[in-house]
């Protein structure tokens, strides 16, 4: 069974790594569902982590209907994941 552990930020990753969870949904603001986080809270956590890292990608909160200019952010974002090492994201449209 994989154990994944939805943090929203560094110190639940590192809590989530520590306590061994197989990987982690790094996200922000879960009061309102989950939102990206920022470029460096997703750095830092794929720098200093060992624990598998999927990365929510939601521009906003709210529904699931996106404009072009928040598909074109969501799909930056999901580049950049690529580029530093992500495992996946994750994502809801």
């Amino acid at each position: 069974m994989i154990v994944e552990i939805c943090a929203n930020g560094y110190e639940s990753a590192s809590n989530a790594q520590l306590c061994g969870a197989d990987r982690i949904e790094l996200c922000t603001q879960l009061a309102v569902g989950g939102l990206t986080p920022s470029r460096d809270e997703i750095s830092d956590v794929i720098k200093n982590l060992k624990i598998e890292v999927h990365v929510l990608i939601r521009p906003r909160k709210g529904d699931f209907v996106y404009s072009g200019q928040e598909l074109n952010t969501m799909i930056e974002d999901i580049k950049f994941c690529k580029e530093i090492g992500c495992h996946g994201v994750v994502s809801g449209v």
